[in-house]
C-alpha cells in the first residue's frame, strides 16, 4: 500500500531546516512526500527544492489555514494511506512502518496515531486527546514524564499534525471542514470517523518530537488563537453533538464564554473580549449553514463514554492557566 505523506508549511524555514530529514529518512518504502505550503513569503520552497528535490511541493497562493491546506494536498495525493504532518515534528525512523503495520491489522481502526514527547525530553506533549462534555480538549499525559503510563491502544481523538487514515475513508467523510481554520479541525474529523464505527488506535512504540505550536504563536496573536479555539468548539458540538446533548450543553457553553468575556474585561484584556464577543455574531450569521452541516448521529455508537465529566476549562480557570 502507497502512503501519501502530507506535511503542511507556512514561513516555517527554521523548522524544516531542522526536521524534514526526519520524514524524508522514514523507512516505509511505498511513500511519497508532498509539502502544501501556504503561501510562505520566506525561502521555504526554495530551501526544499534545491536539498530535497524529490519532494512534490504545492504552492498556495495564499494561507488557506490547516483544514484547507491538508484537504489541498490529499487532491494530489497518488497514496492510498494518507499520513498528515505538521512542520514542527522530528520522528524517529520508524514511526510510518509501525502506523501502517497497526493500520492495516486493525481493521478497527479509522485513524492512527502516535505519541508525542516535547522535543528531546521525555516529557509528554500528548497520547491522544481527550474532550469534556462542553467540547473543551484536553492532551492526554501533557507536561508528564512519559513512563508508559498512557499507553493503551485506544483513545478517543487525534490530534491532525500526526494522523493516519485511508483515503477512502478521508473522502467519504467530507475531508476537513475548512470553515475550521485551525484547530478542533482534526477533533471534528476524529469524531465523523468515530461515528461511522470506527475506532481511533493510537501506537505507543511510534514516537514523535515535537515544539508546541510555533507556526501559530508566530504568525497570529493570541486573542486571535483565542477566538478561533472558542468559536471552533461551538462548530464542532453544532456539527456532531446528539440533539438531545445539544440543547443543554449549549447553553452551558454560552454560560462560559460570557463569564471568559467577563473576566477578560477585569483583567483588561479588551481585544481577546471583544473577538470572544464576536463569536455569537458569527454563529447567528451562520446558524442556517450549520443546522445543515450536522451530521446524522448514529445511535448504536456511543463515544460520550470516552468523555471526561466535567469541564478542562473550568480546571484551568481555577488553576489560573487561562
Amino acid at each position: 500500500m502507497k502512503l501519501s505523506i502530507i506535511l503542511l508549511n507556512y514561513n516555517g524555514i527554521d523548522l524544516l531546516q531542522k526536521y524534514l530529514f526526519s520524514v524524508v529518512n522514514q523507512d516505509y518504502e511505498n511513500k511519497e512526500i508532498i509539502v502544501v505550503d501556504n503561501g510562505s513569503v520566506d525561502a521555504s520552497c526554495r530551501f526544499i527544492e534545491k536539498f530535497y528535490p524529490g519532494i512534490r511541493i504545492i504552492k498556495n497562493d495564499r494561507n488557506y489555514g490547516v483544514s484547507e491546506g491538508y484537504n489541498i494536498g490529499v487532491r494530489h495525493a497518488k497514496g492510498e494511506y494518507l499520513f498528515f504532518l505538521a512542520n514542527d515534528m522530528r520522528l524517529e525512523k520508524n514511526v510510518t512502518s509501525i502506523m501502517m503495520k497497526r493500520i492495516l491489522e486493525d481493521k478497527t481502526c479509522g485513524i492512527v496515531t502516535c505519541k508525542t514527547r516535547r522535543m528531546d525530553t521525555l516529557i509528554l506533549d500528548s497520547y491522544g486527546c481527550s474532550m469534556d462534555l462542553f467540547g473543551f480538549p484536553n492532551s492526554n499525559g501533557i507536561y508528564e514524564i512519559d513512563r508508559g503510563q498512557y499507553d493503551r491502544k485506544y483513545i478517543l481523538f487525534s490530534f491532525g499534525a500526526c494522523m493516519l487514515i485511508s483515503k477512502q475513508l478521508f473522502l467519504e467523510i467530507g475531508g476537513y471542514n475548512k470553515n475550521y481554520h485551525s484547530v478542533y479541525d482534526d477533533f471534528d474529523l476524529s469524531w465523523r470517523v468515530r461515528l461511522k464505527g470506527y475506532e481511533i488506535g493510537i501506537c505507543p512504540d511510534a514516537v514523535i518530537e515535537h515544539i508546541a505550536s510555533p507556526t501559530m504563536r508566530k504568525n497570529f496573536d493570541k486573542s486571535y488563537i483565542r477566538y478561533l479555539s472558542e468559536r471552533n468548539m461551538y462548530l464542532i458540538l453544532i456539527r456532531n453533538l446528539g440533539f438531545r446533548r445539544l440543547l443543554w450543553v449549549l447553553p452551558c457553553c454560552v454560560i462560559m464564554t460570557i463569564a471568559e468575556i467577563i473576566i477578560r474585561l477585569w483583567r483588561r484584556e479588551f481585544e481577546t473580549a471583544y473577538k470572544l464577543f464576536t463569536i455569537f455574531d458569527y454563529l447567528l450569521r451562520n446558524s442556517f449553514d450549520l443546522i445543515k452541516q450536522r451530521r446524522k448521529i448514529i445511535k448504536k455508537v456511543n463515544i460520550y463514554k470516552w468523555f471526561y465529566r466535567g469541564s478542562y476549562k473550568l480546571n484551568n480557570w481555577i488553576r489560573g492557566k487561562a
